[in-house]
Protein backbone atom coordinates (compact mmCIF):
# COMPACT_ATOMS: atom_id res chain seq x y z
CA UNK A 1 0.00 0.00 0.00
CA UNK A 2 3.14 2.34 0.91
CA UNK A 3 4.52 1.16 -2.44
CA UNK A 4 1.62 2.21 -4.61
CA UNK A 5 0.80 5.72 -2.34
CA UNK A 6 4.31 6.10 -3.57
CA UNK A 7 5.31 5.92 -6.45
CA UNK A 8 1.56 6.10 -7.60
CA UNK A 9 0.37 9.49 -6.15
CA UNK A 10 -0.49 10.73 -9.58
CA UNK A 11 -3.13 7.78 -10.90
CA UNK A 12 -5.88 7.48 -9.32
CA UNK A 13 -6.02 4.71 -7.19
CA UNK A 14 -2.29 5.85 -5.72
CA UNK A 15 -3.63 8.95 -4.87
CA UNK A 16 -6.52 7.49 -3.30
CA UNK A 17 -4.36 5.42 -0.91
CA UNK A 18 -2.39 8.38 -0.49
CA UNK A 19 -5.38 10.09 1.09
CA UNK A 20 -5.85 7.27 3.19
CA UNK A 21 -2.80 7.57 5.01
CA UNK A 22 -1.59 9.64 7.63
CA UNK A 23 0.00 12.86 6.83
CA UNK A 24 3.25 12.12 7.93
CA UNK A 25 3.22 8.82 5.44
CA UNK A 26 1.98 10.33 2.51
CA UNK A 27 5.60 11.12 1.79
CA UNK A 28 8.66 8.61 1.27
CA UNK A 29 9.99 7.72 4.37
CA UNK A 30 11.53 4.72 5.91
CA UNK A 31 9.68 2.17 7.69
CA UNK A 32 9.97 -0.81 10.33
CA UNK A 33 8.12 -3.64 9.23
CA UNK A 34 7.26 -6.26 12.00
CA UNK A 35 6.87 -9.40 11.55
CA UNK A 36 5.24 -11.84 14.32
CA UNK A 37 5.66 -15.30 14.14
CA UNK A 38 3.24 -17.60 15.83
CA UNK A 39 4.82 -20.02 18.25
CA UNK A 40 3.01 -23.68 19.55
CA UNK A 41 4.50 -26.73 21.85
CA UNK A 42 6.82 -27.88 19.13
CA UNK A 43 8.08 -24.87 18.09
CA UNK A 44 9.07 -23.58 21.80
CA UNK A 45 11.12 -26.95 22.42
CA UNK A 46 13.35 -25.96 19.50
CA UNK A 47 15.05 -22.57 17.96
CA UNK A 48 13.24 -21.13 15.10
CA UNK A 49 16.39 -18.73 14.30
CA UNK A 50 17.17 -20.51 10.82
CA UNK A 51 13.19 -19.84 9.99
CA UNK A 52 13.04 -16.68 11.25
CA UNK A 53 16.59 -15.83 8.99
CA UNK A 54 15.06 -17.10 6.25
CA UNK A 55 11.77 -15.19 6.36
CA UNK A 56 13.57 -12.04 7.21
CA UNK A 57 16.23 -12.46 3.88
CA UNK A 58 12.94 -12.87 1.52
CA UNK A 59 11.42 -9.86 2.96
CA UNK A 60 14.37 -7.94 2.37
CA UNK A 61 14.68 -9.39 -1.35
CA UNK A 62 11.27 -8.14 -1.83
CA UNK A 63 11.62 -4.47 -0.26
CA UNK A 64 14.89 -4.02 -2.11
CA UNK A 65 12.70 -4.70 -5.41
CA UNK A 66 9.96 -2.46 -4.57
CA UNK A 67 12.85 -0.01 -3.79
CA UNK A 68 11.39 0.68 0.13
CA UNK A 69 14.11 1.95 2.39
CA UNK A 70 12.91 -0.04 5.86
CA UNK A 71 13.99 -1.92 8.73
CA UNK A 72 13.06 -5.64 8.95
CA UNK A 73 12.43 -6.79 12.45
CA UNK A 74 10.68 -10.96 12.58
CA UNK A 75 10.35 -12.24 16.21
CA UNK A 76 8.39 -14.79 17.96
CA UNK A 77 4.94 -14.01 19.88
CA UNK A 78 7.05 -14.35 22.90
CA UNK A 79 8.89 -11.81 22.46
CA UNK A 80 6.42 -9.24 20.95
CA UNK A 81 4.38 -9.78 24.01
CA UNK A 82 7.36 -9.36 26.30
CA UNK A 83 8.02 -5.98 24.22
CA UNK A 84 4.65 -4.65 24.60
CA UNK A 85 3.53 -4.85 20.89
CA UNK A 86 0.01 -5.29 20.60
CA UNK A 87 -1.17 -8.81 19.42
CA UNK A 88 -4.24 -9.78 18.87
CA UNK A 89 -4.99 -13.77 18.59
CA UNK A 90 -7.32 -14.56 15.47
CA UNK A 91 -9.19 -17.62 15.66
CA UNK A 92 -7.61 -20.41 12.62
CA UNK A 93 -9.74 -20.30 9.34
CA UNK A 94 -12.28 -22.79 8.98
Amino acid sequence: MLQSAWRGGDTGIGATLAGELPERLRVRSRVRLIFVLKVDAATRMKPISTMKDQIACSIRAYVELLGLTCDTVVMNQDKASALGLPLRVSPPPR
